[in-house]
């Protein structure tokens, strides 16, 4: 029989996973997002426009588009523990190249790499959400792993702005690029696969499972009425040992769930990049907030954004227990959560001060943040075994975006500032891309699977 202090110690467990993983994220995208704060000061150092600094965000995209399937698949093939600590060194060397860069053509090249190197990043978090995090945990999981980007997003929109009051760009670079090396360390010497690959959790999960359990099996029985917590809470499900048939993608209704999914990623993505990419510059040129002060005014989006995130894990798990839907908890209540976060970001672009425009930015924010949870849970439903692989193809799409969108959307910047245009078309635009993302989710039927053995167990 398994003992509350078993079931606590297998919690903890769990708990350290989510916080490792929530690490990386926080680190890539406080190294990601601080080339943002750093913007005008780079644009005057090495003589570029805001096309060509949209450019280089959309050779980051490039690059993270490119390898967002493949790092799933060599995720699933050699494992999180070798992979993730890979690429968190990977992605620190090019933060480090990125401060001895002279040329913008350097710069477009490490923007590439560094594309690259974190574009495995979140296929592989979700593998491991799923290893180790059972169904009943899983959207309060993955509301955790989107905080902490945007953890790592206000870290570094803040941290950057306050660091460039006393220090040059390229010395706040070589400080960030240590971070992702030490994580990579403390990762590869923690982390292990599974629940049943940890020896001082080892008789738990073999108790918890009735008996001896191997690397792909961790589902268990129903537990006597005196067990501590459900079995579900204690244990991922993993298809009981039964090998799963994979579902053809001539399924049409799965191949629109797929196409759903990645035309919200893609255009959710748009929405939210903007905070993170020309925001800062945005507020200088609009309201002449000087760069040093950008930073602030943004993380007030940021964090509603996380304030959203973190309620919307819950959010998905209480209207499933409410409505026994896997449509209505995941599709409907975030295409309803997109179309709220459209309307205030485009009447934003209307601010007539840069407190106005941010506080409505940040509302526009919070709704899109009580969305955040939903892909991961979708992917995962649909996904099963393939999980990795099918969010590096959702998370390609939403890279793709970057591609596409942000040289458009710097050349929009250039042009609105050299004719005296209207600066709300910037964020009107954004509103578009929030209210299709919103539409796209009503054709994601997440009942829809790799696998033929359909799950019904909750989030």
């Amino acid at each position: 029989m398994t003992s509350a202090y078993d079931a606590t110690r297998l919690l903890m467990a769990r708990s350290g996973v989510l916080l490792l993983l929530a690490m990386a994220s926080v680190l890539a995208y406080l190294t990601r997002h601080s080339l943002a704060v750093a913007n005008t000061t780079i644009q005057l150092e090495l003589k570029i426009n805001n096309e060509q600094f949209g450019y280089l965000y959309s050779a980051f995209s490039f690059g993270y588009m490119l390898f967002q399937i493949p790092g799933g698949w060599v995720g699933q093939k050699l494992g999180v523990r070798f992979v993730l600590p890979s690429m968190a060194i990977l992605w620190s060397l090019m933060t480090f190249a990125t401060a001895y860069v002279p040329t913008f053509a350097g710069l477009l090249v490490i923007r590439f790499l560094f594309g690259l190197a974190q574009a495995g990043l979140v296929p592989n978090q979700a593998l491991a959400v799923r290893d180790w995090i059972s169904d009943a945990g899983r959207g309060v999981s993955s509301a955790v792993m989107v905080v902490a980007m945007s953890v790592g997003s206000i870290a570094s929109l803040s941290l950057t702005s306050q660091l460039l009051k006393k220090f040059p760009w390229r010395s706040i670079f070589i400080e960030y690029s240590f971070l992702g090396v030490a994580w990579a360390l403390v990762f590869a010497v923690v982390y292990r696969a599974t629940p049943d690959k940890v020896r001082w959790l080892r008789r738990d999960v073999n108790e918890l499972s009735g008996g001896p359990t191997d690397s792909t099996d961790l589902s268990v029985p129903s537990p006597p009425s005196n067990e501590p917590l459900a079995a579900e809470e204690l244990a991922p499900s993993r298809g009981a040992g039964i090998a799963a048939a994979p579902r053809p993608l001539s399924n049409w209704r799965l191949g629109v769930s797929l196409l759903g999914l990645s035309v919200q990623a893609m255009l959710k993505a748009a929405g939210y990049n903007l905070a993170v990419t020309f925001l800062p510059a945005l507020l200088e040129y609009i309201h002449h907030v000087p760069p040093q002060q950008t930073g602030g005014h943004v993380t007030v989006a940021l964090v509603l954004f996380i304030v959203g995130s973190m309620l919307g894990g819950g959010l998905l798990q209480w209207a499933f227990r409410m409505t026994g839907s896997k449509y209505i908890s995941r599709s409907v209540i975030a295409a309803a959560m997109l179309a709220i976060a459209a309307v205030f970001t485009a009447l934003a672009g209307y601010g007539e001060t840069v407190t106005a425009t941010a506080v409505l930015l940040a509302v526009g924010a919070f709704f899109s943040g009580l969305a955040s949870a939903a892909p991961w849970v979708a992917v995962m439903d649909i996904g099963g075994r393939s999980t990795a692989v099918i969010m590096g193809f959702m998370n390609s799409f939403a890279a793709l975006g970057g591609v596409l969108l942000s040289p458009l959307l710097g050349g929009l910047i250039d042009d609105i500032k050299d004719t005296e245009g209207d600066w709300s078309l910037v964020f009107l635009l954004h509103g578009a891309y929030y209210f299709v993302a919103a539409i796209s989710w009503l054709f994601v039927d997440p009942n829809q699977s790799f696998e033929s053995k359909a799950r019904t167990t909750a989030v």
